[in-house]
């Protein structure tokens, strides 16, 4: 049963810059440093640090949603958006409303493609004061806390002629599984060399839903196997022979290239530090 208090461990903490929760999230940035600020003021550049989503074609958006707008009911927690109707909203206000018109529509846009084409979203909760929105006149929205969730979200509902849309919280649309969850074959002996730990199944899977199918290092979706699954391979960043915890906040979803590289390759420890970043947008 999801009650308030679930609801409330969802409100930030922190306060991420946008340009890094839309990158941990996979992202490319690389072009938000093409303007007159130069690489180095890349989180800063308009173009992008004021949109309220963002899309990776065909593998996922990014939404930003508002903590105070989040409800919560039985075993669900959910945001009831309607784009359109702030779109007609600014518009009959006219004065300045062009950016927040164009970041609506967009927004609106990458809701309805992600519903058409069951892909999940990401979400990033801000918190802090909003604008009112029936008074043209009043303070811009200012945000005191922002996170990106590590549960993935999916557009459960959407009326393309009315605007009408839920996004919904910890809901599957894209089936995974790891290296741990390949069916055995009984009649082959397995061999065993090594120490194992015991893992814990659910802060895997709950590693492989963050991921929504796509290698948490490199981007790249995990292959399709012959049941329909994409395949990745959960990787503790700080290994459990170290004294890693068995928790999502210390595991990631990865491609087996980079499984391997993050293990034996030359620059692992370039790879952890990265990998440590990365978590560090989710849980921190």
């Amino acid at each position: 049963m999801v009650d308030k208090a679930d609801l409330e461990q969802l409100r930030p903490t922190t306060h991420h810059r946008i340009y890094d929760l839309v990158s941990a999230a996979g992202v490319n940035v690389e072009d938000w440093g093409n303007y007159k600020g130069g690489p180095s003021k890349a989180s800063q550049n308009p173009k992008y640090c004021y949109e309220w989503s963002f899309d990776v074609p065909g593998k996922f958006s990014i939404l930003c949603l508002w903590f105070d707008e989040l409800e919560c009911s039985n075993e669900l927690i959910f945001q009831k958006l309607n784009l359109q109707k702030e779109v007609q909203s600014f518009q009959d206000q006219k004065s300045k409303a062009g950016p927040k018109i164009r970041r609506a529509q967009r927004m609106d846009k990458h809701i309805a493609n992600a519903f058409e084409q069951k892909l999940p979203i990401k979400v990033i909760i801000c918190d802090g004061s909003r604008r009112d929105k029936n008074n043209p006149n009043s303070k811009a929205s200012k945000v005191s806390g922002r996170k990106l969730d590590p549960m993935p979200w999916a557009v459960t509902a959407y009326d393309p002629a009315t605007g009408n849309c839920v996004i919904t919280r910890n809901v599957a649309t894209i089936k995974v599984f790891d290296q741990y969850s390949v069916p055995i074959d009984p009649t082959r002996k397995q061999i065993q060399h090594t120490e194992t730990y015991i893992r814990d199944r659910s802060q895997r899977d709950a590693a492989l839903r963050r991921a929504c199918g796509n290698c948490e290092y490199c981007g790249m979706p995990g292959f399709e196997t012959e049941s329909g699954y994409a395949y990745l391979e959960t990787h503790h960043v700080v290994p459990l022979s170290e004294g890693g915890a068995d928790h999502e906040c210390n595991i990631v979803a990865l491609c087996a290239n980079d499984h391997r590289a993050a293990h034996y390759g030359k620059n692992q420890k370039e790879i952890r530090d990265n990998l440590k970043r990365l978590l560090s947008r989710y849980y921190s």
